[in-house]
């Protein structure tokens, strides 16, 4: 799943091509929805040969929809403000449900989504200060307003630039998830901890897959721990076509 078309959110499938081409992934087709053009700025980048040996892409519907993966797995997106067009990413299970909000500025449309999910993945590019008027990414406090509003268990922050402050982030997406949390079990600090809890634990599997959305459709970065159900993790670097 590609949520947009920043560099940063689709150039890893050029390593991927390789290996699935001349690598252990030859022989097998890796189904990629993303959105209109995907294919075509892939190969704009690196040339055109190998990517239908690859993979299978499928467009992602306008505004929002609905793919069923197999074995229970629903993928449910919905466009968000950013690149147009965006699509924030939710993943079911048996019952359960985890949201990735790719890049955007503050949104409805993103709670909505996320509404009850056990874990929500959310950017938050500018940490603790303040997004410039008119770039459509969210600070910390944007991201944790949000999460308490959609009434998720766990918040996991992804795509701070490594400029920012990351205590200061986690401290202001705590206050903001804190303060406004309209979960009356999921409270201050007794509410789900990321890595560990004596009260409601997140299921390890909702763990584990926000875990792999956050390396795999953000970048990388080691967490840092904290007793607070909000916690941080990733860096991100603005692409040299614009905000990423």
């Amino acid at each position: 799943m590609i949520t947009h078309l920043h560099p940063d959110h689709c150039v890893d499938l050029m390593a991927l091509r390789v290996y699935m081409v001349w690598g252990p992934g030859a022989g097998r087709v890796l189904t990629v929805h993303g959105p209109p053009g995907l294919r075509e700025r892939l190969m704009a980048f690196s040339g055109s040969y190998g990517w239908d040996r690859a993979f299978d892409f499928r467009e992602l519907a306008a505004g929002e929809g609905q793919i069923e993966v197999g074995d229970g797995v629903v993928v449910r997106h919905r466009e968000v403000p950013h690149l147009p067009p965006t699509h924030a990413v939710r993943v079911e299970h048996e019952g359960r449900a985890i949201c990735f909000s790719a890049d955007c500025g503050p949104n409805q449309a993103l709670v909505e989504l996320a509404r009850g999910c056990e874990v929500l993945v959310c950017e938050c590019s500018f940490g603790a200060e303040r997004v410039p008027e008119g770039v459509p990414h969210l600070d910390a406090r944007d991201a944790g307003a949000m999460a308490a509003r959609a009434g998720v268990a766990c918040l996991l922050l992804v795509h701070c630039s490594p400029e920012f402050d990351r205590e200061a982030a986690l401290a202001a997406a705590r206050d903001a998830f804190g303060a406004r949390s309209h979960g009356p079990a999921r409270r201050g600090r007794d509410r789900v901890n990321w890595f560990r809890t004596r009260r409601r634990p997140v299921g390890r599997r909702a763990m584990v897959i926000a875990v792999v959305l956050s390396l795999l459709l953000r970048g990388s970065g080691t967490p840092t721990r904290s007793t607070c159900p909000v916690r941080s993790c990733g860096s991100a670097a603005r692409s040299s076509s614009g905000w990423s």
